[in-house]
């Protein structure tokens, strides 16, 4: 095993005392001691100490001292119980921060301290509002808030000018607040298993955002405000209650993936046609008996599922579709194969399974059958292959 893949516990640390070379291969080191107020001064000895875990401890302050070990990037702070909050010495060099299963009570009050903080992950600590000690980071990119109780309704939510991701899956959320404003430089923002039901349209001040998930959640539409994210390259709008959503989706240019599976939507505006950056188009699971004419202008789609609808007729531009490697059309009510199958020449994998095919069709099946696997394409025709 390599040294930089060491993780020594504390017996084994102070096991190895006045051994200089043992005391430099360690680059990961975990400390599990219950009771243990201070962490051990045989850490400091650690000069290639990379990152440094504090499991079911009791330490109250994380040193200052630490700050002499140059190379010490990490610090995970697990399960810890301290008499009070958690206080943290100046440190220039730990880049990500870890406080999990701990309470809410015992996270710092601030983390500026912590000069260089780039990452700091306050997941599963119990939070019922949004955290206010890390908007003084001048370098924090990073802030995971994930499986907490946070509501976000009564937060006073300070400017992190340099956030980059903000991840709040998980948590009590029911409305997207103005606050969502105060993230400027925003590229990541994840909302996952949530109850939000309305957004408020400053999230279209977010204009760096580039990823944005609201993965099972109780919105009835696209936002108003999603449609002036022009940098947006990935929205993931699974498992919600979107019925429709608007022609303003083709002010979207740089979308690359859309996520609209499991929802309720009934029409396709004509206008997603536009969106010719769009490489994954996911709309499974919904109400559809037609699709928009002129989708061969998406000629960048390589993965489209449009299974478990109802649609009558495949999309007439397939052909077009020059770069498509996945297909998924099963469980529909289509009675003809779609023309142009057989000229696709990317596809990886097709799906036509639970359809009521006509008599042509069927007779056509085996020899699409066998074209395809000839090439190496995985095509399921039956539920069970």
């Amino acid at each position: 095993m390599e040294p930089e893949k060491y993780i020594v516990p504390l017996l084994a640390l102070l096991n190895i005392r006045g051994s200089i070379k043992n005391y430099d291969e360690i680059k990961h080191l975990s400390i599990s001691e219950k009771g243990l107020r201070r962490i051990p001064k045989d850490v400091l000895l650690c000069k290639n100490l990379e990152a440094l875990e504090l499991v079911n401890t009791s330490i109250r302050k994380i040193s200052k001292k630490l700050n002499g070990l140059s190379l010490l990037s990490s610090i995970y702070i697990l399960n810890n119980k301290p008499s009070g909050k958690l206080k943290l010495g100046k440190n220039e060099s730990v880049k990500t921060l870890g406080i999990r299963g701990v309470n809410p009570e015992t996270i710092p009050t601030s983390f500026r301290k912590f000069r260089n903080l780039e990452k700091l992950d306050l997941a599963a600590t119990g939070l019922t509002s949004f955290p206010k000690g890390a908007s003084k980071n001048k370098k924090l990119k990073e802030l995971l808030l994930s499986s907490n109780q946070i509501a976000l309704e009564a937060d006073r939510i300070s400017v992190h000018p340099t956030l980059e991701k903000l991840e709040l899956q998980k948590n009590k959320i029911k409305t997207l607040p103005a606050s969502i404003r105060n993230f400027p430089n925003l590229k990541r923002l994840i909302l996952n298993h949530n109850e939000i039901e309305h957004v408020d349209p400053a999230i279209a001040s977010l204009t760096k955002l580039e990823h944005l998930s609201f993965y099972k959640n109780k919105l009835k539409a696209i936002p108003e405000g999603i449609y002036a994210l022009q940098n947006l390259k990935e929205i993931d709008l699974y498992y919600n209650q979107i019925e429709r959503f608007d022609d303003q989706i083709s002010n979207l240019k740089n979308l690359e993936i859309l996520y609209l599976s499991h929802n309720l939507i009934l029409t396709v505006p004509e206008s997603l046609c536009s969106l010719t950056q769009l490489e994954e188009l996911y709309l499974s699971n919904n109400r559809l008996t037609e699709l928009p004419q002129g989708m061969g202008s998406m000629d960048r789609l390589k993965v489209l599922r449009i299974n478990n609808n109802r649609l009558l007729q495949a999309p007439r531009d397939l052909p077009k579709l020059i770069k498509l490697e996945n297909l998924d059309i099963s469980s529909n009510q289509l009675t003809e194969l779609p023309d142009g199958l057989l000229t696709l020449q990317s596809l990886k994998l097709l799906v036509l399974v639970n359809n009521p095919w006509d008599e042509t069709s069927l007779n056509k099946l085996d020899m699409f059958t066998q074209h395809f696997r000839n090439k190496g394409v995985v095509i399921q025709i039956e539920d069970n292959p």
